[in-house]
């Protein structure tokens, strides 16, 4: 942008070229580039001066004597501390003739401007549009590409506490069910049971310690696979 500002400046021998496009949102132009404006964005409703007659109109104006122009703005030169002397401000229109802001040149050097200016001016605004809205569609791919990250990182954090919640549900109902086991478990009546009837048969003792300590290690291993498992959670 500031390269056509430039270079539209020498074409046309004048001290300043201004780029305003419409913000359809607020109602508003706003400076996107141009010449004196100290890196400072100028914004005002879309129907107030020239630039505004222009984007309303979809007209070009031309004007050797903007004091005498009826929608000229002095506070613009104030603002600015310019001295507008004659202007030349033509549409921004995009393909299918919507009108998305302005092009504007001000104070023709030795000279004013003319027709042939106009339709010059008409053709660089064209080729100016067309970075305009390549500018706009890259704005648009990186918000939509925001909007899907955003999307992502909400669906990613619900399935993780799905995840998360089923997992917590799956230790809850494995510790209720060992918790069952350890309280109504036979084992360890008939254990007792056994040795009460072995006397002092050593097969027999022998056999309930021995189902006693398996008991213990079928416990012992369940209860590590279920640390283990929670320790995942």
């Amino acid at each position: 942008m500031d390269t056509i500002i430039e270079l539209t400046i020498k074409a046309f021998n004048a001290s300043r070229a201004t780029i305003f496009v419409l913000d359809e949102k607020s109602n508003e132009l706003y400076s996107i580039a141009g010449t004196g404006l100290r890196k400072q964005e100028l914004r005002f409703p879309r129907n107030l001066g020239i630039a505004g007659e222009v984007v309303t109109r979809g007209i070009s104006i031309m004007s050797d004597n903007p004091d005498n122009h009826s929608s000229f703005n002095r506070q613009f030169d104030l603002q600015t501390g310019f001295k507008t002397k004659n202007i030349i401000c033509v549409p921004l229109k995009d393909r299918t003739g919507r009108i998305v802001g302005v092009f504007e040149v001000l104070n023709k050097l030795n000279d004013k401007f003319s027709a042939e200016d106009e339709i010059y001016l008409g053709s660089i605004a064209a080729n100016t549009v067309i970075i305009i809205e390549n500018h706009s569609l890259d704005n648009k791919i990186v918000e939509l590409q925001k909007e899907t990250d955003k999307l992502y990182e909400k669906f990613y954090q619900a399935q993780k506490k799905i995840i998360s919640d089923t997992k917590n549900s799956t230790v809850a109902e494995i510790d209720k069910f060992v918790n069952e086991i350890k309280q109504y478990d036979a084992i360890p009546k008939l254990l007792t049971k056994l040795r009460s009837v072995s006397g002092t048969n050593q097969d027999l003792i022998l056999l309930a310690d021995r189902i006693s300590e398996s008991q213990k290690k079928l416990f012992n291993r369940l209860e590590q696979y279920i640390k283990q498992f929670k320790d995942q959670v």
